[in-house]
């Protein structure tokens, strides 16, 4: 028998009766046995600190783990234990693996080796085989299996026809489809966000309107349809006006932003770090200020990571020839501590990871009840630390923060089941 006591922790759960106090919480073998003030009562751990937070454990909407086919990047071990470190109890699986998520045996191999995990992971399917664009997956065959979603992850789906079948079959399924907005011909070869940076830099552009006109086209599929759609990971401003206008039309139309996109510029990529080189890009001061306030505004609906993990051979490289993508699980919070608490307040930042977040895929937020599984994060807002290849359990280290000091620690994950 384990018992933790964490004590006089400011308790941010929205829907919770504790939401916005203070209070000492008991946990007994992963279960919530007691709340209140000042409680007294022997554990075999105590947790204290300046500034504690306790929250509903995260979910993060999309994850690349790399398994199977590229398990030296990253496993579902090394990707439980890095999102477990960085605040989450939940992420949902990208189909992003070789072989694809695109069959029930794959989706059961995945299930497989994701029992052994302390994280719960979802599963999103392939929305067409080998992700490849071409022909639909077995639907039904995948969902009997055990998927959640829909996706081709950034793997943008180019065919029209492709995608308004996708929205009918997810549809009748009901799940959701997730949508990586971005028009192929306008991003060939492109490195980093189209503007004066890229012109500067002398790299290749990948202009919002690549987005903004897959958005455009999607959302009237999905008007078509009658199908709800979600977009992954939008960047621009102009994209978050286009999401704003369908929701005000009464369009099923949801979408997430990494958080890379709130706290970071095309201006951040001067020394060509490529680290940086991310998919959707960085884009201009104007588009992040656009983002901040599509969250604030409830345009946009969650907050993700993007969790992309390379191996360093694929990352030390000229900018030209880098993989796109960052090891990201881990440094959410203190990068939102540091550079995003004035703009995102903490209560927004929780319902955008933890609430919000799971209702676009139909589960429900955990609950802060004695006698209830305890599925919290444990925050200190106070704690200083310093980001290196030890602080990070993910297999990669393709992080931009590494060898930074950053302000705010996840203490503990707890995912009582």
């Amino acid at each position: 028998m384990s018992t933790l006591h964490i004590k006089n922790a400011q308790i941010i759960w929205p829907g919770s009766k504790w939401h916005r106090k203070t209070a000492d919480v008991i946990i007994e073998n992963g279960i919530t046995k007691a709340i209140g003030q000042n409680l007294n009562q022997q554990a075999d751990e105590v947790i204290t600190g300046k500034k504690l937070i306790l929250t509903p454990g995260w979910f993060d909407l999309h994850v690349s783990f790399n398994d199977p086919g590229n398990e030296h990047k990253e496993d579902i071990t090394s990707g439980s234990q890095a999102a477990q470190h960085g605040g989450f109890t939940d992420v949902l699986l990208m189909p992003n693996t070789q072989p694809a998520i695109d069959s029930k045996s794959v989706v059961n191999y995945v299930k497989g080796k994701a029992q052994l995990s302390e994280t719960n992971i979802h599963i999103a399917g392939a929305a067409s085989e080998g992700l490849l664009g071409e022909d639909i997956t077995e639907v039904y065959d995948m969902k009997d299996a055990g998927i959640v979603a829909l996706t081709d992850h950034k793997k943008a789906i180019q065919n029209a026809d492709l995608l308004r079948r996708v929205l009918f079959y997810a549809k009748k399924s009901g799940m959701p489809v997730m949508s990586f907005a971005s028009d192929k011909s306008l991003n060939k070869n492109g490195q980093m966000n189209e503007g004066k940076m890229s012109t500067s830099l002398g790299l290749k552009g990948m202009p919002s309107l690549s987005e903004e006109i897959q958005l455009k086209r999607d959302i009237d599929l999905a008007k078509y349809c009658d199908s709800p759609i979600h977009f992954s990971s939008i960047s621009s401003k102009e994209s978050v006006e286009i999401i704003r206008s369908a929701k005000d039309a009464g369009i099923p139309v949801t979408c997430d932003v990494s958080y890379m996109n709130l706290a970071l510029t095309d201006k951040d990529l001067e020394d060509f770090d490529t680290n940086l080189k991310l998919n959707p890009p960085l884009r201009t001061e104007a588009d992040r200020q656009a983002l901040i306030e599509g969250l604030k505004d409830g345009t946009i609906d969650a907050i993700s990571t993007d969790h992309t993990p390379q191996n360093i051979e694929e990352k030390a490289r000229e900018f030209d020839n880098a993989a796109f993508g960052m090891s990201s699980l881990e440094t959410l919070y203190p990068v939102y501590n540091t550079f995003l608490k004035d703009d995102i307040s903490i209560e927004l930042f929780v319902d955008k990871l933890a609430v919000e977040s799971r209702q676009l895929i139909g589960l429900p937020t955990p609950q802060l009840e004695e006698g209830k599984p305890a599925r919290v994060t444990i925050l200190d807002s106070s704690k200083k630390v310093k980001i290196d290849k030890n602080f990070l359990k993910s297999k990669s280290k393709n992080n931009y923060w590494l060898g930074s000091e950053l302000k705010g620690v996840v203490i503990r994950t707890i995912n009582g089941k």
